[in-house]
């Protein structure tokens, strides 16, 4: 036997007769009442079992009399000794589930159970070339402490150790391109960093994106996008060392770990690897596509110190090197400045996750009042940190640093079950909930949103969602999928800070909306500026013509308010008409005379 339980190793065995007498032979005297052993091995062999009884002492196994048709061996002799059984075995592929061998048991209770999988090689020319096998049983021990006997069940469990394999492939690869996937490039650098910090080599880790991803997904459609990155990652991974660790690390970008690298050889890997991806249009459904990358790159471990600083200095350095042109490469470089600004982001970072972790993210409500008659309509959900000392953080000093550091769809669920309780609490009230960029790629939070809104009537009706127009045009397709999700669900969609530096007009008629909130920076002088006048009156009427909603955000006077009103807005916000709020102040106040139903 193995010291993993399996029927193998240390014994000996017995005949297949002996393995039909253990399961039983029907007699004169119990014919009537007795399965009979064929009908026994026929169930079995149905079920994919086999049970088998080990005389560890003598090395005899019995197998029931299907074995040998069950595990492909040419007859039951085959197996029936514990050292012919282990001939059979990959020892090296083999996991305990439960439960010590035999030899590991002595001294051990004297029943003892176990449970193991292990890989069985036939080695017959016709049958299966390996079996992975699932062995339950138990062990006795005699009376000097030592295993005497083990009794058990193999299983073969080929279609179920597929699928594992398969789920434990999909949780750490990514489906489109095959290469590993976020969490298992940024564990596989984690493991990586903690190498080279105790001096056993050196490596760098590049961030390579690819530069007109976006422009390929406008011009071409999805499906030509996806098989450019495809044959991007074909090409990266190729020209890798098997060493080497390669991921994508998020939408149109790549995460690689070079051994043994310096800052002259990364630049160097960095060069060829742009040039393999732009000397040669990728092939496409479309017929060929030009590709470059832009490389941000940073040795391991100094100056990142962490993991997660290896991140966010690569982030930076690509960063830098998007600004320059494509296809461009940079290297990280410590600058004071920087560094600062990095401390201050991690601990910002840290003080997220300890707030999240501790219920310390909360909401205050900004009232949005009707054009018509200023009776508040709604709330805008502002987020907000409570720190440990008890002092509150407004959006404006976390949010920016929890979009670089990819917190936002953290925030983004917990600010949705805050606001899904919030509406479950008070039938009359109505909220808007801003999500993050990348939130609108997350299934996981359509799903949350499916499910907050299917646990009371009536709360899908008094939400909307609110998105950014940078995010919305920054894919138009896959924005109004989420849109379209959203609202198939009964809930309403807003585009946040309209006009912000986009081609807005052209924009609106692209996007299925129900609301549009003019950016502030168009109204905070809106009085004042004729330029802005012209462009906010502009886009009242176009969105009125398609049947969308408007709100005016950052109104600060009464002059803005009313100009805004005679152009025909349909709802205000701003200080003017209220800071924020939080949610305790909002209930407390009577219904019926500051919101509508």
């Amino acid at each position: 036997m193995t010291s993993a339980g399996a029927p193998g190793g240390e014994g000996g065995g017995s005949s297949g007769d002996d393995a039909r007498a253990e399961v039983g032979q029907p007699t004169a005297a119990n014919a009537d009442r007795t399965v009979r052993a064929e009908d026994i091995s026929a169930v079995l062999t149905s079920i994919g079992e086999t049970v088998y009884a080990w005389d560890v002492r003598a090395d005899r196994i019995s197998w029931s009399a299907n074995a040998a048709e069950l595990l492909h061996v040419p007859s039951l002799t085959a197996i029936d000794s514990g050292e012919k059984f282990s001939a059979h075995l990959d020892l090296d592929d083999q996991k305990t589930l439960r439960g010590q061998g035999p030899v590991a048991g002595q001294g051990s209770a004297p029943d003892h159970g176990y449970q193991t999988q292990y890989t069985f090689l036939p080695r017959s020319q016709s049958g299966p070339r390996r079996l992975w096998l699932e062995d339950v049983g138990h062990w006795t021990f005699g009376e000097d402490g030592l295993p005497a006997f083990a009794y058990g069940v193999v299983r073969v469990i080929n279609d179920r150790r597929a699928r594992e394999e398969k789920l434990d492939y999909l949780c750490s690869h990514d489906p489109l391109t095959g290469l590993l996937n976020r969490g298992a490039l940024t564990d596989a650098l984690s493991e990586i960093h903690a190498a080279v910090t105790v001096g056993e080599t050196n490596a760098a880790f590049l961030l390579a994106a690819v530069d007109n991803l976006s422009v390929i997904n406008e011009s071409f459609g999805f499906d030509v996008a996806d098989q450019a990155l495809c044959a991007v990652a074909k090409r990266l991974s190729g020209r890798l060392r098997r060493r080497d660790v390669i991921g994508r690390y998020s939408g149109n970008k790549f995460g690689l770990v070079l051994f043994g690298c310096n800052a002259d050889s990364a630049e160097m890997v960095a060069d060829r690897l742009m040039g393999w991806v732009r000397e040669t249009p990728v092939d496409t459904r479309a017929g060929p596509v030009p590709v470059t990358l832009s490389v941000g790159g940073v040795i391991l471990p100094s100056p990142a110190h962490s993991p997660e600083m290896a991140l966010l200095c690569a982030q930076e350095a690509l960063s830098e090197a998007k600004l320059r042109h494509r296809d461009s490469f940079v290297m990280y470089k410590r600058r004071k400045e920087q560094e600062s600004a990095r401390r201050r982001n991690m601990q910002i970072a840290d003080s997220i996750v300890l707030a999240l972790n501790d219920g310390r993210i909360g909401l205050a409500f900004q009232p949005i009042v009707s054009a018509a008659d200023e009776r508040i309509e709604m709330y805008e959900c502002l987020v907000r940190l409570r720190q440990e000392d008890g002092t509150e953080l407004s959006a404006a000093a976390f949010v920016p640093t929890a979009e670089k550091l990819d917190l936002g769809r953290l925030l983004d669920h917990r600010v949705l079950d805050l606001a899904v309780a919030e509406l479950c609490g008070d039938p009359a009230l109505r909220l808007c909930v801003n999500i993050f960029a990348d939130t609108t790629m997350d299934r996981a939070w359509l799903d949350h949103l499916r499910a907050g809104v299917a646990g009371s009537q009536g709360i899908a009706e008094r939400l909307v969602v609110e998105i950014t127009e940078t995010a919305a045009i920054h894919d138009i397709e896959e924005s109004n999928r989420f849109m379209k999700a959203v609202r198939e669900l009964g809930c309403k969609v807003a585009i946040d800070d309209f006009g912000a530096g986009y081609t807005s007009f052209r924009n609106l008629k692209l996007l299925d909306v129900d609301m549009v909130k003019i950016d502030g920076s168009f109204i905070a002088r809106l009085s004042r500026e004729p330029d802005d006048q012209l462009f906010v009156r502009l886009l009242i009427d176009l969105a009125r013509n398609f049947g969308i909603a408007t709100v005016a955000e950052w109104v600060s006077s009464a002059e803005d308010a009313a100009l805004l009103k005679s152009w025909g807005v349909d709802y205000l916000q701003g200080s003017y008409f209220g800071e924020a709020q939080t949610p305790e102040t909002v209930h407390a106040e009577p219904a019926p005379t500051i919101r509508s139903a």
